[in-house]
């Protein structure tokens, strides 16, 4: 049993899929998988919530005015990109 533990951590047991999916994800490059991955995958959810906690913060639960909505969505949204 302690040796089926210790072929879990074995780097030379990949599985074929394993081995398919990183030559996929190397062939798509860097570029692709930092935005995929990192800004889309953990960006985007903390982007989403922090955007939520400041307007709960400023409107309660009301939806904020039209203007504000758009204008801070757009600017918060290019200083997440950006950052």
């Amino acid at each position: 049993m302690f040796h089926d533990f210790l072929h879990f951590f074995d780097p030379n047991s990949t599985s074929s899929k394993l081995l398919e999916f990183r030559d996929k994800t190397r062939a798509k490059g860097r570029k692709h998988f930092i935005f995929y991955t990192g800004m889309l995958g953990c960006g985007a959810p903390v982007f989403v919530l922090s955007t939520l906690w400041n307007w709960h913060e400023k409107y309660g639960w009301h939806v904020p005015p039209r203007a504000d909505l758009l204008v801070n969505l757009l600017i918060s949204h290019f200083v997440w990109l950006s950052g």
